[in-house]
């Protein structure tokens, strides 16, 4: 029980460390520390109480009788630090995005109307048992599966989620799974913000687009085109207002949201039929902006997965290619609002980069911009049902309602109520 003991501790210590340090360079290294820390960084309350129990099991079987098993007691307990001290980076998450807001929503955003309409974004026991997440959510009705599009050698498909009412003027936020363009899957991504919004009067929209060996860009962003049209087409049947769409995503996803909000008329882009939604706003999370690589983050090694198993052609050999796709190169006057929120610990997508498309927008756009680095938020932080995840989808609400209100103060044909908050 002693080694036991020694050998829990070690590995509940290399998670906490990769959490509390994630691995940066080299690039090779990255995504195994990103999978290491990724539990004890969304969950560490979980994680403690587990371990806890573990270590009070272990110790009352005997596991203290010998030195490994004392150091591995010692090396707990430096877990456990770690792991409060993640658990309090969430709580600062409230701040940071507030903060954020501020500049964009102004005072009148954080008022006693708005306090009193926003309230805590899931179910508190999600935060006991996330799994939760991925069943049915309190006033909300889920369709799933629905063929956007048969034109792509199969059937690419999307689920829906709105609110359990007859309202039939609901706004609308599409979003986008990540997955390296390569992977992911529309169900397992961003289900606290959809089960969320759709609860507080929003149609939301998960969409697929073709992944894996046999495609290439920009395959992909072409599906996210015809889930856009088909969206200008059908929401309505869904009781979503096609005049205004939001979109949002993370990591490829966020990519994939930023260049359909920035590079509507691409003729490479456009939709097997149809004409795509107009966006309104975007919120992408953790997104790949600098597609090209201009900013030089990525090593040539880490910019060879992309040529391979992405687009197909190396960079040197199209350079346009990859400038077209990037976010960060199509900024221009006329770009929606946009709020960027990224993770100050995210290993896979740094900071650095969310910060140069900020500042490309803030120089470019004429919409509002904002931007928040959440405390030691990971890569796909969002996919778990946490305090720092609640205090980020509050935001979101705040920031995609406040737009929806401006577009239907300006809007000659619309009522001048903003978005139901319930």
């Amino acid at each position: 029980m002693t080694w036991i003991l020694f050998g829990l501790s070690a590995v509940a210590a290399v998670a906490t460390c990769n959490a509390l340090w994630p691995i940066r360079r080299p690039w090779w290294l990255k995504l195994a520390s990103w999978n290491a820390g990724y539990l004890a960084n969304e969950l560490p309350l979980h994680v403690l109480a587990g371990h806890s129990v573990l270590v009070g099991v272990l110790a009352a079987m005997g596991a203290l009788d010998e030195r490994p098993g004392q150091v591995g007691l010692a090396v707990s307990a430096a877990v456990a630090i770690g792991l409060v001290v993640l658990a309090v980076a969430h709580r600062r998450a409230r701040t940071s995005v507030d903060d954020a807001l501020r500049p964009t929503l102004g005072d009148a955003g954080f008022g006693a109307d708005w306090t009193r309409l926003t309230r805590w974004p899931f179910p508190m026991s999600w935060l006991v048992l996330p799994g939760l997440a991925w069943f049915r959510t309190p006033g909300v009705v889920r369709v799933a599966g629905v063929v956007y599009t048969t034109a792509a050698k199969r059937d690419l498909e999307l689920d829906i989620y709105r609110p359990d009412s007859t309202r039939t003027d609901c706004p609308v936020l599409v979003e986008i799974h990540g997955g390296g363009w390569i992977a992911g899957d529309r169900r397992l991504e961003a289900r606290p913000l959809m089960a969320h919004m759709a609860a507080r009067g929003w149609v939301c929209v998960s969409v697929d687009y073709r992944i894996g060996r046999h495609t290439s860009w920009p395959d992909q962003i072409v599906d996210v085109s015809t889930a856009l049209a088909w969206v200008r087409e059908h929401v309505a049947e869904h009781g979503g207002d096609p005049d205004f769409v939001a979109i949002t995503g993370g990591s490829a996803g966020g990519h994939l949201a930023a260049l359909a909000a920035l590079a509507p008329d691409e003729p490479d882009y456009r939709p097997r039929s149809g004409t795509p939604a107009a966006i309104k706003a975007c919120v992408p999370f953790y997104g790949a902006y600098d597609f090209d690589n201009r900013l030089g983050l990525h090593p040539p090694r880490e910019m060879r997965i992309v040529e391979h198993l992405v687009v197909k052609v190396p960079l040197d050999d199209d350079a346009d290619r990859y400038a077209r796709a990037s976010p960060l190169a199509r900024v221009h006057p006329e770009a929606p609002p946009f709020f960027v929120v990224q993770g100050t610990s995210d290993n896979l997508v740094f900071p650095a980069e969310s910060r140069a498309f900020v500042e490309q927008l803030r120089a470019i756009s004429r919409s509002p911009v904002a931007y928040v680095e959440v405390p030691r938020a990971q890569h796909a932080f969002d996919a778990l049902p946490s305090v720092r995840t609640g205090h980020v989808i509050t935001g979101v609400e705040r920031f995609l309602a406040h737009v929806h209100s401006t577009h239907r103060r300006s809007s000659p044909t619309s009522s001048t109520a903003p978005a139901r908050l319930r």
